[in-house]
């Protein structure tokens, strides 16, 4: 049986048998811009309460690393995570998917990246390799996305963020 396990351990290590699954979020409910008209606004009192929700649906997640673009309404969105986690938000560029290239050598853990309505399609279908999404609607919040890799299998399903 002890020779059994071994050969098993050896056999994953050599075919690569990390899970690794990626939490992609758009931010949660956002205020209307203010009288300066800047798009940088902050989360809205029921998007704080949904930032929340993501937080504990992802607590007993093995989070490794927290993504978010600069945005005050994503780093809002990505920071209880990551502090129920113990980890810093890294922020990457809106317009990049570069933080793909980041969040791809991750084994053996679980990422948040928190977007926005039209980049989360984008990350969704990069870590995918085939277009699975599109730009969500503006109004349209509250999807968790999740992307699982497993050896070289990828999958995807998505949950409500209640």
């Amino acid at each position: 049986m002890r020779n059994f396990f071994s050969a098993l351990i050896a056999v994953c290590l050599l075919t690569s048998c990390s899970t690794t699954t990626y939490y992609i979020s758009r931010h949660a409910e956002k205020a209307s811009p203010g009288m300066g008209g800047s798009s940088d606004v902050p989360l809205t009192e029921q998007g704080t309460q949904r930032a929340a929700a993501l937080a504990q649906l992802l607590k007993n997640k093995k989070l490794v690393q927290v993504w978010a673009t600069p945005f005050i309404r994503t780093q809002a969105t990505a920071k209880p995570a990551a502090t129920m986690h113990n980890l810093p938000v890294r922020t990457y560029a809106a317009s990049n998917t570069a933080v793909l290239d980041s969040v791809r050598n991750v084994k053996n853990g679980a990422v948040l990246i928190v977007g926005h309505s039209n980049t989360v399609d984008d990350l969704v279908n990069g870590l995918l390799n085939k277009k699975q999404l599109q730009d969500l609607p503006d109004e349209q919040y509250g999807d968790l996305f999740i992307v699982q890799k497993r050896g070289n299998k990828l999958s995807f399903s998505q949950q409500k963020i209640q």
